[in-house]
C-alpha cells in the first residue's frame, strides 16, 4: 500500500528548498517513490497553464480555482502512475483547503475543494514546517518577482494561512481528515538540520528506506522530538 507524505506550510517557509534536498537524499539511499508537486506548473503542452503563469495575477477567482484544479489533476495521475510504495508532496489537498477556505460556510468551501480535486489522495503524514510570518516576509522579500499568487505573500494572508493549517490539523476530526499525521518542524533551522530531521521522520515510517522497520499503519504515537508545538484533535476548539 502507497504512503504519501506531503511537506506543508506558509509560503517562504522552505518548503521547495527542503523537498529538493529530500528528493536527493532519497534517492541516495535508494528509496523508491514518486514525487507529487500538485500546485506546480505543468510541463506538457497546457497553453493556459503556459498563461496563467505569466498573467496570473489579472484572472478572476474562478479561473484561478480551475487552472490550480487542472494542475492537481494532471501531477495526481502521473504520480500514482508511477505505483511508487512513497509518493512525497511538496503541498497537497491541504494547500487547496486553507488557500480556497470559505469562512462563512468552511464545509461547502472543503467540498467544493474536493469536487475539483476528485482524484487528489489525502496525505498518510503532514511535515509542517512552522515559521514565525515576520521570517517568512523576510524570506519571500528576497525571492525574484513573480506574475502569480503575490496575494498569498501579504503579511495578513500568511499569519491567515498559518492559522487555518493549524485548525485543521486540531479539527482534522471534524473535517474528516483524521487519518493524516501531522509532524511539527522548526523550520528557522538550518536546511541541513532540517533534511536530518526529515529524514529521520521518513524513514521511521514504514520499509520505504532500506533496513528500516516494516510498519503496517501509522503508529499512534507521536515523533514527540519533532512536534514543536503538537496540536491535538480538540473539539472544544473546532467550533
Amino acid at each position: 500500500m502507497t504512503m504519501y507524505i506531503a511537506l506543508e506550510g506558509i509560503k517562504g517557509s522552505g518548503k521547495s528548498t527542503l523537498f529538493t534536498r529530500l528528493q536527493a537524499a532519497m534517492l541516495a539511499r535508494g528509496i523508491d517513490f514518486a514525487s507529487l508537486c500538485p500546485t506546480r506548473p505543468r510541463t506538457d503542452f497546457a497553453p493556459l497553464d503556459w498563461l496563467y503563469s505569466r498573467t496570473g495575477n489579472c484572472w478572476p477567482d474562478w479561473a484561478t480555482e480551475q487552472i490550480y484544479a487542472r494542475r492537481a489533476r494532471h501531477h495526481v495521475a502521473a504520480a500514482l502512475s508511477r505505483r511508487a510504495p512513497l509518493i512525497l508532496g511538496e503541498r497537497s489537498l491541504f494547500t487547496s483547503y486553507v488557500t480556497r477556505w470559505d469562512h462563512a460556510a468552511p464545509e461547502r468551501g472543503m467540498r467544493r475543494v474536493r469536487q475539483l480535486e476528485h482524484s487528489s489522495p489525502v496525505p498518510d503524514h503532514v511535515l509542517y514546517l512552522a515559521l514565525p510570518v515576520a521570517l517568512a516576509c523576510q524570506r519571500i522579500a528576497h525571492r525574484s518577482a513573480r506574475h502569480y499568487g503575490t496575494h498569498d505573500q501579504k503579511n495578513e494572508r500568511l499569519h491567515e494561512a498559518d492559522a487555518l493549517y493549524r485548525q485543521l490539523a486540531r479539527c482534522a476530526d471534524k473535517w474528516g481528515l483524521g487519518a493524516t499525521r501531522w509532524h511539527w518542524l522548526d523550520a528557522t533551522q538550518d536546511i541541513e538540520q532540517l533534511l536530518e530531521q526529515a529524514m529521520e521522520i521518513v524513514c521511521s515510517l514504514g520499509a520505504a528506506c532500506p533496513g528500516a522497520p516494516s510498519i503496517a499503519a501509522p503508529s499512534a504515537t507521536p515523533h514527540a522530538r519533532f512536534c514543536i508545538q503538537p496540536l491535538l484533535h480538540d473539539s472544544r476548539h473546532c467550533a
